[in-house]
């Protein structure tokens, strides 16, 4: 849960996915509080925003349900192919995190040395963490599974983010 909120801090954006629908386009959502799993369509979700480190809101067919991240346990997609992701969010100019799919690598560029990269999946699960101390690297991705990933990176004070499709 922990890493889902740091996470979640380091990102503060709005995200909104476009899909490729199937008949098992839904996200399923568990929330401690009530002890239930909520299976939503993915054609009904108009964005998900994170408007504070504590919170989530959920737009769903045009009705916002806000929901404390503490709560929630999990939040997986079904049989969903996403082929866009926007985001609302101040772009640091300094920092370049670029994915090259074509041969799975991910490039970070900075003026100043990078202290930290970490890589977490959608559920909040940190896959990788780098203190590379250059300002130049990259890294082969190839063995992480198909999917949303969160690149996270520090550099002279400064965090950059940036959400990648592999």
């Amino acid at each position: 849960m922990e890493r889902l909120k740091i996470l979640i801090t380091t990102m503060m954006m709005t995200i909104t996915l476009s899909v490729i629908a199937s008949e098992d386009s839904y996200m399923n959502i568990y929330l401690n509080s009530t002890g239930k799993a909520t299976s939503i369509s993915i054609d009904e979700i108009d964005k998900i925003t994170f408007p504070s480190e504590d919170e989530v809101l959920l737009t769903v067919n045009g009705i916002a349900s806000p929901m404390l991240i503490d709560d929630i346990d999990v939040i997986t997609f079904g049989d969903t192919d996403i082929t866009s992701i926007e985001e609302n969010e101040i772009e640091s100019a300094e920092i370049e995190i670029k994915y090259l799919s074509g041969v799975e690598e991910l490039h970070i560029v900075s003026p100043e040395p990078i202290s930290m990269v970490q890589v977490y999946n959608m559920q909040g699960v940190q896959m990788m963490t780098q203190i590379p101390n250059e300002n130049s690297v990259s890294y082969n991705i190839s063995a992480y599974p198909r999917g949303i990933y969160v690149v996270v990176v520090q550099a002279n004070g400064q965090i950059a983010t940036e959400k990648i499709l592999k």
